[in-house]
């Protein structure tokens, strides 16, 4: 699962909105998300990682988390988007999820059990990273794959 360049894009506009009137902190963010844009996908992780741990050094980044979770739209991955959305269930959309990020979903690792009828979708990260960070990620990831198991299954989070 290769993030596409559109997907960046997207983030760039969300973190550009939420620091809009905050020039000094925007600055670092944009320009590690061009050094993110610039990287070649097999070695994005570090690059990807330090986004992170700038974002996570930021005043409310756990608001920035959740407002990017909540606003990032369910096609901003491109054509995995559509095989995550006509999945037919939730499981099969989680399972496609941990089994086509490998090695093209920077940063974080993904695996989904199952075992009578409960799923398990844990998320690991390659990189060591600072509490915050991690607290960034789980907030964000957590927001968008809520939004998404909501759109597959028609019921609210």
């Amino acid at each position: 699962m290769q993030i596409q360049a559109s997907f960046w894009m997207v983030f760039r506009r969300l973190c550009a909105q939420h620091f809009a009137n905050q020039p000094t902190i925007w600055l670092p963010i944009s320009q590690q998300i061009e050094t993110v844009l610039t990287t070649p996908p097999r070695h994005r992780d570090a690059a990807v990682a330090a986004l992170v741990e700038v974002l996570a050094g930021t005043p409310d980044a756990l608001d920035l988390g959740f407002r990017i979770g909540m606003q990032m739209p369910l096609t901003a991955f491109g054509t995995h988007s559509l095989a995550l959305l006509a999945a037919p269930t939730a499981g099969h959309a989680l399972k496609w999820i941990s089994e086509a990020q490998q090695p093209g979903l920077p940063l974080i690792e993904c695996r989904y059990e199952t075992e009578a009828l409960h799923g398990r979708l844990t998320i690991g990260l390659r990189q060591p990273m600072s509490e915050a960070a991690e607290r960034l990620i789980v907030a964000t990831g957590s927001t968008f794959l809520g939004r998404l198991l909501e759109r597959l299954t028609g019921l609210p989070e």
